[in-house]
């Protein structure tokens, strides 16, 4: 009987971990998303996941010959199918970085707004540190 218990409990523990968060677009125009947490936008089956992140900006306080950019790939899915987006945000974007993409038929807009935290000379930063901020929209 303890077994079966601990085993339903543990499930009902790892289910809560994974369960993707829901957001209305229609009351948040941008959603701030860790490194591999996923998202369901209000309204939709659509998904988000930040799937990975790879940063190549050059940190405060250095000395660089380019600028760099911050690459993240966000696994959509709807309706059983999941597609990989990938969006480049430049180290000093002068405005918000968009891509067009489409999952079970249904296209959408991913506005890339930010990526933090922003590298720093000195300070190493791990994959769950960052946290990513963008929008969804359908076309």
């Amino acid at each position: 009987m303890k077994t079966t218990f601990f085993s339903i409990a543990l499930l009902l523990v790892l289910n809560a971990c994974n369960q993707a968060e829901t957001v209305n677009p229609a009351s948040t125009s941008e959603v701030t998303l860790a490194y591999q947490k996923s998202v369901r936008l209000a309204g939709t089956a659509l998904d988000m996941k930040v799937a990975q992140v790879a940063d190549s900006r050059c940190p405060i306080n250095a000395r660089c010959i380019t600028a760099g950019a911050v690459t993240v790939s966000f696994e959509a899915s709807n309706d059983g199918k999941t597609e990989l987006v990938t969006v480049e945000l430049p180290a000093y974007p002068e405005k918000s970085t968009q891509k067009s993409f489409s999952v079970a038929g249904q296209a959408y807009q991913l506005t890339l707004r930010e990526v933090l935290p922003y590298p720093e000379v000195g300070k190493t930063i791990e994959l769950n540190d960052y946290t990513v901020e963008f929008s969804v929209s359908k076309q």
